[in-house]
Parts: structure tokens; C-alpha cells; sequence
């Protein structure tokens, strides 16, 4: 029984995605073998090198890799589809760079985890109008993905307004904002069609 299925028209660029949902998966243990300020170096702290480019691979718990894994998992996938690998490659570089960006702009302080890029590719998947859905309890139930997007968009508003809940609110908007423009540059000049 398939209790999570993502359904869409074509495969090619979904390797990609399953492939950094793996290095996500490594890093998140190997993480567990540096010392402290090694860490800390691998955390976005501020606009410099390694921690800009590597905190998507560092994550504060499992239940914050567990999430960011289900929803790159949709988002990516989808996205690695119509994208393919090296556009996709480039669209993961760009949202990294976008929430990192996003989180230091509103002063955030030390943060970790891929929630830029899959807000990235979010945004892309509502902007972009890309088709997909997920089934759910061996396809009983099926979701239009763009109605997910939404529906984490519509958590990141409120948790935007909630105290204490320690999401990186910067990083996910500037997510958003980077899939959105990819989105809308994607409807405009789709490859294949004139």
C-alpha cells in the first residue's frame, strides 16, 4: 500500500531531488560527528562562506529534517520534473541564496535547514503552475500540490504572527519570493513552446 505518492506527467529531473533528499538524509547524522564550532561554521551565522551555502544540509532535529524531507520530496520533486537537472541544480542554488538572504535581511540570528529552498520551489510550483498532485492511502485521496503550497503558505502568515515558534520567517519569504520570480520567468519563457 502506497501511503504517499507524488503523481505527475514526466520523470526526468526527479533523480535530482531524490538524490540531495539522500545527502540531506547523510548529512543530517554525519552533522552529529564534528565538534561544536565545526557546526557552527555549517550554519548560516551571517553572509559568509561555508555556512551561506551549506545550512540547508544541517538540520536542528529529525522532526525539522523529517518535514523539510516530505516537502522537498513534493516541491522538488515536481519541480526537478519540469525543470530538469540543471536548471533544477541552479533553482536549489538560487532559493539557498534567496533564504539566506530573506533571514539576514530581517536580522534573523544563527539558522539551519532547507526551509528557503523548499519555500523556493514552493513558490515556483504555485507561480510556475505546475501540475501535479500527491496521493495519499494508495490513492484514495488525491491533492492537487499547488493546494499544499498554498496551505504552507498560508502556515508560514500565521506563524509569522506567533511567538516563539522559531521559523526562520525571513528565510521562508525570501524562499517564496525567489520560487515566485522563478515561477513567473518559467511561465513567460517555457522551453518548447514559442
Amino acid at each position: 500500500m502506497d501511503w504517499l505518492r507524488l503523481e505527475v506527467r514526466e520523470r526526468h529531473g526527479f533523480r535530482w531531488n531524490q538524490a540531495l533528499l539522500a545527502v540531506l538524509f547523510v548529512s543530517f547524522w554525519l552533522q552529529w560527528l564534528v565538534d561544536e564550532r565545526r557546526f557552527a561554521a555549517l550554519t548560516l551565522t551571517g553572509w559568509s562562506l561555508p555556512g551561506l551555502l551549506t545550512h540547508p544540509f544541517v538540520h536542528v532535529h529529525s522532526l525539522h529534517l523529517a518535514w523539510n524531507l516530505l516537502l522537498l520530496h513534493i516541491f522538488g520533486g515536481l519541480a526537478g520534473n519540469a525543470l530538469g537537472p540543471l536548471r533544477y541544480a541552479g533553482a536549489w542554488l538560487a532559493f539557498t541564496l534567496a533564504g539566506a538572504a530573506g533571514h539576514l535581511l530581517v536580522g534573523g540570528g544563527q539558522a539551519a535547514g532547507a526551509s528557503g529552498v523548499l519555500c523556493g520551489f514552493a513558490g515556483l510550483v504555485v507561480a510556475g503552475r505546475l501540475g501535479g498532485h500527491v496521493a495519499l492511502l494508495d490513492a484514495s485521496v488525491r491533492v492537487p500540490v499547488i493546494w499544499l503550497a498554498l496551505a504552507l503558505i498560508a502556515k508560514d502568515v500565521v506563524f509569522a504572527f506567533l511567538p516563539g515558534m522559531g521559523v526562520a520567517v525571513g528565510g521562508h519569504l525570501g524562499g517564496y519570493l525567489a520560487g515566485g520570480l522563478a515561477g513567473w520567468l518559467w511561465q513567460r519563457c517555457r522551453p518548447g513552446e514559442a
